[in-house]
């Protein structure tokens, strides 16, 4: 990864989806919604997010470095997918995606950004256990469709190597100015 690669980051057995238009790789908006990778749920992911926001994410990037403690692998498909999103689509012609949004079913969308008004549709779908958004700069979590868990403000999870869950739990606690909206 290069210096500027990090800030280039989603998330595909979890779609997180960023922002809005334009090219600031910095956004503060995560849309994520949880479904199944190799046929394994990756619902864990919503409440690693969330853990992060805990310790203080103020932008995607820092999100899922923060996340990756609790699971290497997620973090790293996530990552992964956004190069390859990046590497096919850009904001004038996101036909690679819009490939991908209408042929297959929802729950096995890839990684994908905001470039246009049918990716941010897409992004609004839930999928699999539901649909968070986690605003990084407004310190808010909205639970838009959570069929998982409810996320609570002071919860605790399985560190996972491999993506398989061990022993080793993590705890987290959001800071009062923190919002988790229904």
């Amino acid at each position: 990864m290069g210096p500027s690669q990090p800030d280039r980051l989603l998330d595909p057995a979890h779609r997180c989806v960023v922002g809005s238009k334009g090219g600031d790789v910095r956004r503060r908006l995560v849309r994520a919604t949880a479904h199944y990778h190799d046929n394994f749920p990756d619902l864990h992911a919503m409440k690693m997010l969330v853990a992060s926001c805990a310790r203080g994410a103020a932008n995607l990037r820092e999100l899922l470095e923060l996340a990756r403690p609790y699971d290497d692998a997620f973090v790293t498909r996530v990552i992964h997918g956004l190069y390859v999103f990046d590497e096919h689509n850009v904001s004038e012609d996101a036909a690679h995606v819009h490939g991908l949004l209408t042929a297959l079913p929802a729950t096995t969308w890839p990684p994908f950004r905001i470039v246009d008004d049918v990716t941010r549709a897409a992004s609004t779908q839930p999928a699999g256990a539901g649909l968070i958004v986690l605003n990084l700069k407004a310190r808010r979590i909205v639970q838009i469709h959570n069929s998982y868990a409810e996320i609570l403000r002071r919860d605790r999870g399985r560190i996972r190597i491999e993506g398989q869950p061990t022993p080793t739990q993590y705890w987290y606690e959001l800071p009062h100015e923190w919002a988790i909206l229904p």
